[in-house]
């Protein structure tokens, strides 16, 4: 966390009872209250901006964590590795709401502004919908012939886009959801 106007940290995110090793992602929830971080130890901790106290910890992965994110209801947090595995937690518990398996890899998630939704991008090339609250994949994007490294979803959420070791950048529509 750094201060505006001035260039040095608020607070340093280290040591016990925090990550292990090099964190990979991180995500601030919509409020600015909290900050998910993953690691490459595989870790997932939710802290406390204001005081740099861990509020939970989501144990699940077995390899490094590479997307984080809340959703827009403060609900949930989704959490996606190198294990093939995009988890979705509570937030208020730190439970294990459901995990969406995957091919390869998980590098990216979206929330849909509902949170009934949630998008992810693998390194088999392909993006998936799934439905948040039962872990159902309701619709597969395919059209990469290598790995999807980065995602985003427009503001509108009509459209997906990917960039994928393909050489290419490729827009999806979502439709309906």
């Amino acid at each position: 966390m750094w201060r505006i106007g001035h260039a040095t940290p608020f607070f340093e995110l280290k040591g016990y009872p925090y990550h292990t090793e090099g964190l990979t992602c991180l995500s601030i929830s919509s409020d600015s209250t909290l900050v998910v971080s993953g690691s490459t130890d595989g870790s997932v901790h939710v802290v406390n901006i204001k005081n740099g106290k861990v509020v939970g910890s989501l144990v699940g992965h077995s390899g490094s964590i590479e997307c984080v994110g809340f959703s827009p209801s403060l609900t949930w947090v989704a959490t996606g590795g190198m294990d093939k595995k995009l988890m979705i937690w509570e937030l208020q518990s730190s439970s294990l709401r459901c995990t969406c398996q995957h091919e390869a890899c998980v590098m990216r998630l979206s929330w849909s502004s509902s949170s009934q939704h949630i998008i992810s991008a693998s390194l088999d090339g392909i993006v998936r919908l799934w439905d948040s609250r039962s872990g159902i994949c309701e619709r597969v994007f395919q059209g990469h012939n290598d790995s999807i490294q980065d995602m985003v979803v427009t503001v509108d959420q009509r459209f997906i886009l990917t960039g994928s070791d393909d050489k290419t950048a490729k827009v999806f529509e979502i439709g309906a959801f």
